[in-house]
């Protein structure tokens, strides 16, 4: 690795021989040969080929979501949205959307990872961007979307939930962050050893964590431990408790 000084010589004699010449770096990218590779077509060529089955089927939202964004997701969490959201492709977008013109509330569009003045304003994904110019503000803004789209699916479904009187999910959306993270550390990871990216360092790896919750150790009440062992008894083929495979889990007697 060259030391940092010799680098920036470099850099600073191609700056002053650029502007003697009378040349923009602009032109210097758009000039016939000059590479250009971008997100999505490194990621298409370079990434998905060599990705085993389980990580494409783990990362398949996070790699849709980083490649064409989000187009129909908005910012709004108000009841009229969560309505016509199910959190996969084949959601009915809001009716601001269909409309254009945004009436949410102030404190709806503020509720969430996204700072949003309108429910037209969507999550653009990195389909066309040149890979080497994605800056570390647009990452973290994706990751903003990935979340509110995880909080929005769960809150939805909470809807659905309360109103058969089930108790609701409890989700922040770190998962999809973290997934996210993961497929965007391994695209930079592979683009790093390709010298035509411009790729230089892998910019997913300052990108927001978040802590690992603690493990809460919980005793079962005599309810719960009832409902386990009503569980045990009536899926698991009377055969096993009979020939003492299962007789750890043998219910003791009644007293």
């Amino acid at each position: 690795m060259e030391p940092i000084s010799d680098h920036a010589t470099k850099l600073e004699s191609l700056r002053v021989m650029m502007a003697a010449l009378g040349i923009t770096s602009e032109e210097l990218l758009s000039a016939p040969g000059a590479t250009r590779i971008t997100f999505g077509a490194f990621v298409a060529t370079s990434v998905l080929p060599g990705l085993p089955k389980g990580s494409r089927t783990a990362w398949s939202t996070s790699i849709g979501t980083a490649r064409r964004g989000l187009p129909l997701l908005c910012a709004c969490l108000c009841p009229r949205c969560l309505d016509g959201f199910r959190g996969d492709s084949q959601w009915t977008p809001c009716a601001c959307v269909k409309v254009g013109e945004c009436t949410c509330a102030a404190y709806h569009l503020s509720d969430g990872p996204v700072d949003a003045e309108s429910c037209l304003q969507h999550c653009l994904g990195f389909e066309d961007v040149e890979f080497a110019a994605i800056t570390l503000s647009e990452l973290e803004q994706l990751s903003h979307w990935a979340q509110l789209r995880a909080m929005k699916r769960t809150a939805a479904r909470n809807r659905v939930r309360a109103a058969f009187g089930q108790a609701p999910f409890r989700y922040d959306g770190h998962a999809a962050v973290e997934s996210l993270r993961s497929f965007l550390s391994r695209a930079y990871k592979l683009a790093r050893g390709n010298n035509k990216t411009g790729v230089n360092y892998n910019l997913a790896l300052d990108m927001r964590r978040f802590p690992r919750p603690k493990v809460q150790k919980r005793s079962y009440n005599d309810d719960k431990l009832e409902e386990l062992w009503s569980a045990l008894f009536t899926s698991r083929p009377a055969s096993l408790f009979e020939t003492g495979t299962l007789t750890v889990l043998r219910k003791p007697p009644q007293t």
